[in-house]
């Protein structure tokens, strides 16, 4: 294994591509962490700042605060999808909470619109 094509037994990698296989797969990493380097210089400073913004609560765990801090200001590309995650998840709550009243307006309006009947206070009396 590995003998026959003059290399060391453990030696694969992106340095030392022997096959096609090896050079395909070097090209894949090397392509996915331009492209998440990228995206990194484009997020970073936005969910940096989201999360720095996050007040210091007494009580919360170590744990989880050491996790906001690292994902701040991440040390390695490799925390890219994950930070992604939480950005995303973040500005989807941040939006709910915005849109939450224009999309009740609408609906009622669109209600009103339709046959549904509203109900004052002296129709549920009566009911």
């Amino acid at each position: 294994m590995g003998c026959e094509t003059g290399r060391k037994e453990n030696t694969i990698g992106i340095k030392e591509k022997a096959t096609y296989g090896e050079y395909y797969w070097a090209m894949q990493i090397e392509a996915n962490k331009f492209f998440a380097d990228d995206s990194e210089k484009a997020f970073a400073p936005y969910l940096a700042g989201l999360l720095r913004d996050i007040p210091r609560i007494p009580g919360m765990p170590r744990g989880i605060q050491n996790m906001i801090d690292v994902l701040s200001d991440p040390p390695d590309f490799a925390f890219l999808p994950y930070l992604i995650g939480v950005g995303v998840n973040a500005v989807d709550e941040v939006l709910d909470i915005a849109f939450d009243p224009i999309l009740t307006m609408l609906k009622r309006v669109q209600k009103r619109a339709t046959k549904e009947t509203w109900l004052t206070s002296t129709d549920v009396n009566i009911l």
